[in-house]
Protein backbone atom coordinates (compact mmCIF):
# COMPACT_ATOMS: atom_id res chain seq x y z
CA UNK A 1 0.00 0.00 0.00
CA UNK A 2 1.70 3.39 -0.97
CA UNK A 3 -1.02 5.66 -1.46
CA UNK A 4 -2.86 6.06 1.93
CA UNK A 5 -5.33 9.21 1.17
CA UNK A 6 -8.63 8.76 2.16
CA UNK A 7 -7.65 5.18 4.07
CA UNK A 8 -8.41 4.44 7.91
CA UNK A 9 -5.50 3.19 10.41
CA UNK A 10 -6.37 2.04 13.46
CA UNK A 11 -3.51 2.64 15.88
CA UNK A 12 -2.82 1.12 19.79
CA UNK A 13 -0.12 2.85 21.83
CA UNK A 14 -0.68 5.95 19.69
CA UNK A 15 0.14 8.27 22.42
CA UNK A 16 4.13 8.44 22.18
CA UNK A 17 6.86 7.04 20.28
CA UNK A 18 6.57 5.29 17.33
CA UNK A 19 2.55 5.19 17.80
CA UNK A 20 2.86 9.03 17.76
CA UNK A 21 5.21 9.13 15.05
CA UNK A 22 3.41 6.50 12.77
CA UNK A 23 -0.45 8.78 13.16
CA UNK A 24 1.17 12.11 12.85
CA UNK A 25 3.18 10.96 9.52
CA UNK A 26 0.38 8.97 8.28
CA UNK A 27 -2.22 11.91 8.96
CA UNK A 28 0.71 13.54 6.72
CA UNK A 29 -0.22 11.50 3.84
CA UNK A 30 -3.80 11.67 3.82
CA UNK A 31 -4.89 8.82 6.55
CA UNK A 32 -7.50 9.24 8.74
CA UNK A 33 -6.93 7.86 11.90
CA UNK A 34 -8.71 5.75 14.92
CA UNK A 35 -6.22 6.13 17.84
CA UNK A 36 -6.05 4.41 21.45
CA UNK A 37 -4.06 4.36 24.00
CA UNK A 38 -3.99 4.07 27.73
CA UNK A 39 -2.74 7.83 28.48
CA UNK A 40 -5.36 9.75 27.82
CA UNK A 41 -2.96 13.15 27.84
CA UNK A 42 -0.24 11.80 25.61
CA UNK A 43 -3.24 10.40 23.66
CA UNK A 44 -4.71 14.01 23.05
CA UNK A 45 -1.34 15.17 22.37
CA UNK A 46 -0.78 12.79 19.72
CA UNK A 47 -4.34 13.54 17.95
CA UNK A 48 -3.23 17.38 18.01
CA UNK A 49 -0.46 17.00 16.51
CA UNK A 50 -1.55 15.26 13.81
CA UNK A 51 -4.70 16.95 13.16
CA UNK A 52 -2.55 19.61 11.37
CA UNK A 53 -3.22 17.56 8.64
CA UNK A 54 -7.33 18.12 8.07
CA UNK A 55 -7.67 14.36 8.43
CA UNK A 56 -10.66 12.46 10.58
CA UNK A 57 -9.04 11.72 13.88
CA UNK A 58 -11.14 9.75 16.64
CA UNK A 59 -9.85 8.86 20.05
CA UNK A 60 -10.12 6.57 22.72
CA UNK A 61 -8.30 5.63 25.62
CA UNK A 62 -7.96 2.42 26.17
CA UNK A 63 -5.82 -0.75 27.73
CA UNK A 64 -5.58 -3.25 24.76
CA UNK A 65 -5.13 -5.96 27.85
CA UNK A 66 -9.08 -5.09 29.03
CA UNK A 67 -11.38 -7.13 26.23
CA UNK A 68 -14.62 -4.87 26.81
CA UNK A 69 -12.29 -1.65 26.33
CA UNK A 70 -11.08 -3.07 23.30
CA UNK A 71 -14.45 -4.58 21.54
CA UNK A 72 -16.05 -0.97 22.29
CA UNK A 73 -13.24 0.56 20.72
CA UNK A 74 -12.85 -1.96 17.81
CA UNK A 75 -17.28 -1.25 17.28
CA UNK A 76 -16.26 2.83 17.93
CA UNK A 77 -13.80 2.59 15.17
CA UNK A 78 -16.17 0.88 12.27
CA UNK A 79 -19.23 3.13 13.23
CA UNK A 80 -16.99 6.02 13.34
CA UNK A 81 -14.55 5.46 10.22
CA UNK A 82 -17.14 2.55 8.18
CA UNK A 83 -14.02 1.13 7.08
CA UNK A 84 -10.32 -0.17 8.54
CA UNK A 85 -7.50 -0.39 5.72
CA UNK A 86 -4.76 -0.70 8.35
CA UNK A 87 -4.56 -1.90 11.55
CA UNK A 88 -1.28 -1.01 13.73
CA UNK A 89 -0.51 -2.90 17.16
CA UNK A 90 1.43 -0.87 18.77
CA UNK A 91 0.79 -0.76 22.14
CA UNK A 92 3.47 -2.51 24.37
CA UNK A 93 4.67 -2.74 27.95
CA UNK A 94 8.46 -2.25 28.49
CA UNK A 95 10.83 -1.95 31.24
CA UNK A 96 12.86 -4.51 32.82
CA UNK A 97 13.95 -5.88 36.17
CA UNK A 98 16.32 -8.76 36.90
CA UNK A 99 13.84 -11.93 37.15
CA UNK A 100 14.62 -12.14 41.19
CA UNK A 101 13.45 -8.54 41.75
CA UNK A 102 10.43 -8.90 38.95
CA UNK A 103 7.03 -10.08 40.79
CA UNK A 104 4.99 -11.91 38.64
CA UNK A 105 2.08 -9.20 38.51
CA UNK A 106 4.77 -7.05 36.18
CA UNK A 107 5.53 -9.80 34.49
CA UNK A 108 1.22 -10.66 33.79
CA UNK A 109 1.04 -6.99 32.76
CA UNK A 110 3.81 -7.66 30.23
CA UNK A 111 2.68 -10.45 28.66
CA UNK A 112 -1.25 -8.97 28.71
CA UNK A 113 -0.21 -6.23 26.88
CA UNK A 114 1.97 -7.17 24.90
CA UNK A 115 1.15 -10.95 23.57
CA UNK A 116 -2.83 -10.89 24.02
CA UNK A 117 -3.52 -7.49 23.85
CA UNK A 118 -2.19 -7.97 20.35
CA UNK A 119 -4.11 -11.36 19.91
CA UNK A 120 -7.32 -9.70 20.78
CA UNK A 121 -6.71 -6.28 18.66
CA UNK A 122 -5.46 -8.87 15.66
CA UNK A 123 -8.70 -11.20 16.32
CA UNK A 124 -10.88 -7.98 16.21
CA UNK A 125 -9.71 -6.27 13.24
CA UNK A 126 -9.70 -9.27 10.86
CA UNK A 127 -13.67 -9.06 10.28
CA UNK A 128 -13.36 -4.96 10.32
CA UNK A 129 -10.84 -5.10 7.09
CA UNK A 130 -11.49 -3.39 4.21
CA UNK A 131 -10.48 -5.55 0.88
CA UNK A 132 -6.63 -5.47 0.81
CA UNK A 133 -6.21 -4.38 4.53
CA UNK A 134 -3.58 -4.75 6.30
CA UNK A 135 -2.30 -5.52 10.66
CA UNK A 136 0.75 -4.64 11.15
CA UNK A 137 1.87 -6.08 14.31
CA UNK A 138 4.59 -4.36 15.73
CA UNK A 139 8.13 -6.17 17.80
CA UNK A 140 11.34 -4.58 19.21
CA UNK A 141 14.95 -6.06 18.32
CA UNK A 142 14.59 -7.23 22.10
CA UNK A 143 12.63 -9.81 20.67
CA UNK A 144 15.18 -11.04 18.68
CA UNK A 145 17.96 -10.58 21.09
CA UNK A 146 17.79 -11.18 24.94
CA UNK A 147 18.82 -8.08 27.31
CA UNK A 148 19.62 -9.35 30.71
CA UNK A 149 16.81 -7.63 33.27
CA UNK A 150 14.46 -7.65 30.31
CA UNK A 151 12.93 -11.00 30.88
CA UNK A 152 8.99 -10.44 30.63
CA UNK A 153 9.43 -7.90 27.76
CA UNK A 154 11.92 -9.70 25.83
CA UNK A 155 9.78 -13.01 26.33
CA UNK A 156 6.94 -11.20 25.22
CA UNK A 157 8.33 -9.72 22.11
CA UNK A 158 9.68 -12.86 20.89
Amino acid sequence: MNDFKGKVAAITGAGSGIGRALAVELARRGCNLSLSDINTENLDATAALASASSVKITTRTVDVADRAAMHAWADATATEHGKVNLVFNNAGVGGGLPIDETDTTRWRRVLDTNVWGTFLVTKLAVPMLAAGGRIINMSSVLGRFGVPGYTAYCASKH
